[in-house]
């Protein structure tokens, strides 16, 4: 997003018909020009001013010149002169000044010709026209805001996370990109899905709920471009569900309802006596756990309530006819 004002004052002699609010601009194309007669002129003017102080170092250096001569002919035939005095009849400060006034006239202009190029002003980048407030005829003085811009090469949402979970998000390394990322957006009944990745990890924790903060890139937001595929846009301001890649995590998945109390579950042993576990979370979904410890592949969880739990008691399993305990059959190893 940027604010645009002109550098230089002026009338205003032309706007670009596509510099309203929801126009869309390419990069460089040129959104208005300010009057650029007085600075054509000023041009010109120091243009001369480089001609005159030319010609004046030209005279200075035949001055010395000549000066030279008669330096060589009477000033020190008996070699007593000093430097100082040799540089000051030789007009050495003389042609000094005369070159430093070339040097002045030339950048003077150098800084005229950059005035005129700033009557033209252009788009930074390829964009869309949030806002603007110029017209054909209207007098702008330099830093008035004329026009707001935001890119639509790319759109950068802000997510917050638990710092918790840092350690599995993927940040940019080099050529190593970050994090794959999902968005998902409501339009009406239709969820539009769209895909970017982690660009940045923010220095500061947000406020709110004291938790991380990331930027994630959507390339192309408002599907502008003839290689994104068709669709609804994702609108500046839009409130999104992101879900972010956290690579492979190897584990037991576990319905949430088989944690107990103290981080704990219910396991039928193969002599059908209770075990107690204690498991560590390696993480945490909707409906479901992933246990870093504590379980293994096909062991039996049970999920239903168990009154008085004591270790080594013992249990009807899910074949018999009636059951004291529901079990379910634990996940072997599961992705994030």
């Amino acid at each position: 997003r940027v604010v645009l004002s002109s550098e230089v004052p002026g009338r205003i002699r032309s706007v670009n018909e596509e510099l309203v609010p929801g126009g869309r601009l390419e990069s460089g194309a040129v959104l208005f020009r300010v009057d650029a007669r007085d600075f054509s002129l000023a041009v010109e003017s120091r243009a001369a001013d480089v001609h005159r102080s030319q010609l004046e170092l030209q005279l200075e250096e035949r001055r010395a010149a000549v000066a030279e001569r008669e330096w060589e002919a009477f000033g020190d035939s008996d070699g007593s002169g000093d430097g100082a005095g040799r540089s000051l009849a030789l007009r050495q400060p003389q042609r000094e000044t005369a070159g430093v006034a070339v040097t002045a006239a030339q950048n003077a202009v150098r800084s005229a010709r950059l005035n005129l190029a700033r009557t033209i002003v252009r788009a930074p980048f390829n964009a869309t026209v949030v806002a603007e407030t110029v017209d054909v005829g209207q007098y702008v003085a330099p830093g008035a805001q004329l026009a707001t811009l935001v890119g639509t090469d790319e759109a950068w949402v802000q997510v917050s996370v638990p710092v918790s979970s840092l350690g599995r998000i993927q940040l940019p390394q080099g050529d190593t990109p970050g994090a794959r990322v999902v968005i998902e957006h409501d339009v009406g009944d239709e969820t539009v899905t769209r895909e970017g990745h982690v660009i940045r990890l923010l220095p500061d924790l947000d406020p709110a709920g004291s938790m991380a903060r990331l930027l994630v890139e959507v390339p192309d937001p408002l599907r502008i471009a003839e290689s994104t595929e068709p669709g609804p846009p994702l609108l500046l301001g839009t409130y999104v569900r992101v879900h972010i890649e956290g690579g492979e995590l190897r584990g037991v998945q576990v319905p949430r309802r088989a944690v107990r109390e103290g981080g704990t579950v219910y396991v039928m042993s193969p002599e059908r006596g209770l075990e107690i576990r204690q498991i560590q979370v390696a993480w945490s979904l909707d409906d479901t756990v992933i246990t870093a410890s504590g379980l293994a592949g096909g062991d039996l969880v049970i999920t239903s309530r168990v009154n008085g739990p004591v270790e080594g008691m013992l249990l009807r399993g899910p074949d018999d006819a009636v059951t004291s305990a529901d079990t379910e059959r634990t996940d072997g190893d599961s992705d994030e």
